[in-house]
């Protein structure tokens, strides 16, 4: 079944059709995109933020941190050959993004998540998405100071 539609997609990919399916799609975006985050941030209780919150908040930040810098940078220091490149990559990668919040709002939906947990998955989302831009771009002005030194040679 599966490639079939695969064999369709590939066929209907090269056509006008596939145009006007990306067309509307961003119409579309328009309106749900706002009403998503809208709908995330109504189930948000930030009186219900306190210190075990923020604590388990920092704590979940930094595993957040910790893991996508190396679980993306560690194989990208194998095959860029470059630490500084490899940070890069991992640091890019901090971000969680929209599917972070899809799926702590079916978490607390389905009753599966507390508001405290849930409230904590939203500061993380929040602040990694927030320093990922923040971080990135020092590491590149970082590396661009570093090119712009005058290199020194000892030549005897």
């Amino acid at each position: 079944m599966f490639p079939i539609i695969f064999a369709v997609g590939m066929a209907v990919a090269s056509t006008r059709l596939i145009k006007q399916v990306d067309k509307y799609s961003e119409k579309l975006l328009i309106i749900f995109g706002p009403l998503f985050f809208a709908i995330i941030g109504a189930q948000v209780d930030l009186r219900r933020v306190n210190l075990d919150v923020l604590y388990l908040s920092g704590v979940v930040i930094a595993i957040a941190v910790a893991t996508k810098i190396a679980g993306c940078g560690i194989p990208s220091i194998i095959f860029l050959k470059d630490r500084s490149k490899a940070l890069r990559v991992g640091i890019g990668m901090i971000s969680r993004g929209e599917v972070g919040l899809i799926v702590a709002g079916v978490g607390v939906s389905a009753g599966v998540l507390t508001s405290d947990i849930y409230t904590t998955v939203i500061i993380m989302v929040a602040l990694t998405t927030i320093i990922t831009p923040i971080w990135l771009k020092r590491s590149f002005l970082k590396d661009k100071d570093t090119n712009l030194m005058p290199q020194h040679s000892s030549t005897s």
